[in-house]
């Protein structure tokens, strides 16, 4: 809630939590939220399972960079993030979250070069702000 009042309280937090703030904004939307362990989490952050209205499990890879304002997140993170996808009991989709944006290349990997549209969305700063923004208002 601070956050929602005073948007540069996101740079200012560690990177831990950062972490809990993005797995609490999947938790309050109603996902399964696990943060992985803090080293050797295996290219993700945070995996947020729910269930559609047919009750399929879909799951999401999260991964976290706390970043500051002029470091941007490199088409590699976004790279093995995709790889990771790929794996056996890998999610249905991933997701980059952000507290900076992303390279140019960062964002020509995930539109053009990924499997899929599909596979891969990234969230930076602004998205993050939207999302907090609407944290605790009804879907």
């Amino acid at each position: 809630r601070g956050i929602q009042s005073d948007p540069d309280l996101l740079r200012e937090i560690d990177s831990r939590q950062f972490e809990e703030v993005v797995a609490e904004l999947f938790r309050e939307k109603g996902y399964e939220v696990e943060l992985t362990k803090r080293t050797r989490d295996g290219g993700k952050d945070i995996i947020a399972i729910s269930k559609d209205h047919f009750g399929i499990k879909l799951k999401y890879f999260i991964e976290c960079k706390h970043y500051g304002e002029k470091n941007k997140v490199g088409v590699d993170v976004v790279r093995n993030l995709h790889g990771v996808k790929n794996t056996k009991d890998g999610p249905n989709k991933t997701i980059i979250a952000t507290t900076s944006s992303f390279t140019a290349d960062a964002v020509s990997f995930a539109e053009k070069e990924a499997t899929s549209s599909w596979d891969i969305s990234l969230a930076d700063y602004n998205q993050l702000i939207d999302w907090i923004g609407a944290y605790g208002q009804a879907s």
